[in-house]
């Protein structure tokens, strides 16, 4: 896709919080376990107890990954949404499975009249920084603490062990 529309506008990756999703949780509880909780209940289960129903059911957890992740999709076509009146022109994603089984998505975005960063060229460094902070913001000020828990990335054994293998 390179070859064919040039460097991406953007490149994103997604990953699943299973642990913090009630409803798939409350899900696997009834599948799994035969045992229906209310999403209440299953926010209260210990997080030993959710991994264990994680780990039980991989499909249920991809399926109910996709769906999230479909339904995320949506929003990028919306005026009020992240990429506001931007247009995307293409758009290539492929799901990967890290050891443990959590899907996530890895995407290139092609956004349309986006600025082509030229290096050394001052002109296009002032318009990619301003087109930048047009669509991507970080504030944790205002934030719940446990969405700022799981939207922060930590390097892991795996990650570690993947660097010194390339």
């Amino acid at each position: 896709m390179i070859r064919q529309f040039g460097v991406p506008t953007l490149f994103m990756t997604i990953s699943a919080a299973e642990t913090q999703w009630p409803h798939l949780i409350k899900q696997l509880k009834s599948t799994v376990d035969k045992e229906e909780v209310s999403l209440e209940e299953s926010q209260n289960i210990p997080y030993a107890e959710k991994v264990r129903l994680i780990q039980s059911d991989p499909f249920i957890c991809a399926t109910f990954f996709e769906t999230r992740y479909k339904e995320l999709k949506k929003t990028w076509l919306s005026p009020v949404g992240p990429f506001g009146k931007l247009k995307i022109n293409h758009q290539y994603h492929r799901i990967e499975f890290q050891n443990r089984g959590s899907p996530h998505a890895h995407m290139m975005l092609w956004i349309e009249d986006a600025p082509i960063f030229i290096p050394g060229d001052q002109s296009s460094t002032e318009k990619v920084i301003m087109f930048v902070d047009q669509i991507i913001s970080c504030n944790s000020e205002d934030l719940d603490e446990d969405l700022v828990k799981i939207q922060t990335h930590k390097h892991t054994f795996m990650s570690s062990q993947a660097k010194s293998s390339l």
